[in-house]
């Protein structure tokens, strides 16, 4: 053993055991500690002697990678390096063999945790050594660069585009412009304006912040500017060249015809200026962007063009109202078209819709909530009386001959049709014929359903069978024959009628009355009516008098001119005990 060492010796010393796996970048104890490596390479080398040392695996295996690696690689190319076109696929070497899955789910199920992903890179390093996985080094082009300060391409801006803006800075040969486009700087030369001549003042003529008209002339895309001209022979010309990063152009397009389409839709544009400068057109307002696929930034007789275009009942949209705030448009019938107001409440800054939206005193949150809990439900239940067998899409004139001629036929029935309200948009009528009078009820819509006679029903079914039930009410709500019905009467608000009734050998006198609230009558009219100036009769009074001429909705008096007082009683219809309705089915 030596027991001094001379410096002078080192580049002589030679190490004889050297471990193959010290000059890669694996990590010492996936080979030491573990020697995990050992028996990945074993795996793979199935046919390898037992008794190999780990050196002499290591390098046949390196060996036949670096085998099949060159048999596999095309020569290089200057659009990559070969090694990477070689990582999108598996190499048929040794180790393509190994089942790297099963053997690191044993090893994490022996308690060594999870090594998968280090031993695949084992698998790279051994295949590939001190391989860079990092993409080579390549600088900006010059049109990259100008596309990521600018934020153009010669798609936005190129050669012949005419561009606006201000001189910011001018000297004797040229002027810097800020164009209104884009943050590129404008390069005006004193060649290129209008009726320059050598001898004048080009600072004088063309001051800081004069504002500028021009056309793109070239682009300078190394200083991150444009060349611009106003020169009229510029501005007019057509033939620039196109950028070859731009697909070719049509060689079909009927260049002319576009030019003639484009210069109408000028001279139109320009007319319309003119007369909203002469006072003579309103120009339209400021669109509102609202975030809804049914908003449309129309007015109200646009809207109906488009609704009554789209052809279906029911469809709606939101708009812009003269007032500021929104309009529903709605299709509720083939021929009509509702517009209702939509107050707008806690509406924040710019386009937003306001957090309370009111429709006909009714609070929503949003538009949808609108669609689905008064459009959707209303147009459920107008479906529902237009699709009834009883709805007739006919004037009043015409139902009420229909209703004449179904009661001729059938003179014990009670006939009724429904069809809409023409001094109501959006609501129905309920005609119905009894004995010769015909009677008219309103049918109104709502989203909570059908109203009818104060109360409401989901469906007209149901106001159908309402009907055939309270039939009888309607003929004591109305006194003539009308088309419109008399709102329901709550009979306790009358004064309870006498039974008296007057002497006897005085014929009685009739007088029809009216049934109508206590409330609504004068102050003598209601005391005749609770009849304090009639006597209290005797105990000899026929009672069988008011039944007899009880009739429920008119008011029968007798007057005694003798005795001088007057008696009111009810009396019953006759004859008209059972009214049948139509009961066809339904």
């Amino acid at each position: 053993m030596f027991t001094s060492f001379s410096p002078l010796a080192v580049p002589f010393v030679h190490f004889l055991k050297v471990n193959l796996l010290d000059n890669t970048r694996i990590h010492p104890e996936c080979y030491l500690t573990h020697e995990w490596v050992g028996k990945v390479i074993r795996d793979a080398m199935e046919q390898a002697d037992p008794t190999m040392g780990i050196n002499e695996l290591v390098r046949l295996v390196m060996q036949d990678s670096f085998k099949i690696l060159l048999a596999t690689l095309c020569p290089p190319s200057e659009q990559g390096r070969p090694i990477d076109r070689l990582l999108v696929a598996e190499i048929p070497d040794e180790l393509a063999s190994l089942n790297l899955e099963e053997f690191a789910n044993y090893l994490e199920n022996t308690g060594n945790g999870k090594h998968y992903q280090q031993m695949d890179q084992i698998k790279q390093e051994l295949r590939f050594p001190f391989r860079d996985p990092r993409a080579p080094f390549r600088g900006i082009s010059e049109d990259k660069l100008f596309e990521l300060v600018s934020g153009e391409t010669d798609a936005t801006l190129r050669s012949g585009m005419p561009v606006t803006g201000r001189v910011w800075k001018v000297d004797e040969n040229a002027a810097r412009v800020r164009l209104d486009q884009c943050v590129v700087t404008g390069y005006l030369h004193r060649s290129r304006y209008p009726n320059m001549q050598r001898d004048m003042d080009f600072e004088a003529m063309v001051p800081v912040d004069t504002p500028v008209e021009g056309v793109v002339t070239e682009i300078e895309k190394s200083r991150i500017s444009v060349r611009i001209s106003c020169l009229a022979e510029d501005l007019t010309a057509r033939d620039w060249p196109r950028p070859p990063s731009l697909p070719p152009l049509d060689r079909h397009f009927d260049e002319a015809r576009a030019l003639k389409e484009y210069e109408e839709r000028r001279r139109k544009i320009e007319e319309k200026v003119r007369l909203a400068k002469e006072g003579k057109l309103r120009l339209s307002r400021r669109q509102r962007k609202v975030d809804d696929e049914r908003w449309r930034t129309v007015n109200h007789l646009e809207a109906e063009k488009v609704l009554k275009q789209q052809g279906k009942v029911g469809e709606w949209l939101f708009r812009p109202s003269g007032s500021g705030s929104i309009s529903l448009s709605w299709l509720a019938l083939e021929d009509l078209v509702l517009h209702i107001p939509v107050k707008e409440e806690e509406k924040e800054a710019g386009d937003a819709v306001g957090k309370k939206l009111t429709v006909q005193g009714r609070v929503y949150q949003e538009l949808d909530q609108i669609v689905a809990q008064y459009i959707q439900p209303m147009n459920d239940l107008i479906d529902s009386v237009t699709s009834h067998r009883k709805f007739r899409r006919m004037a009043k004139e015409q139902v009420e001959a229909e209703l004449r001629a179904s009661k001729k036929k059938h003179p014990s029935q009670v006939f009724y049709l429904y069809y809409p309200d023409p001094r109501r948009p959006g609501s129905f009528k309920m005609a119905h014929i009894v004995k010769h009078q015909i009677f008219g009820e309103p049918v109104d819509v709502t989203p909570r359903g059908l109203s009818f006679r104060n109360n409401t029903f989901r469906s007209c079914d149901e106001v159908s069978d309402y009907f055939k039930e309270h039939f009888r009410d309607a003929v004591s709500l109305s006194s003539s024959s009308t088309s419109t019905a008399m709102p329901p009467t709550d009979s306790s608000t009358l004064a309870p009628a006498p039974t008296s009734r007057p002497p006897s050998g005085c014929p009685p006198m009739r007088i029809i009355i009216p049934l109508v609230p206590k409330q609504a009558c004068p102050l003598p009219f209601t005391l005749f009516l609770e009849a304090r100036l009639c006597p209290r009769s005797n105990s000899n009074s026929n009672s069988n008098y008011s039944r007899q001429h009880h009739r429920p909705g008119v008011l029968v008096g007798s007057e005694n001119p003798h005795a001088g007082h007057c008696v009111l009683r009810k009396e019953k219809r006759r004859n008209e005990e059972e009214l049948p309705v139509d009961q066809d089915p339904i």
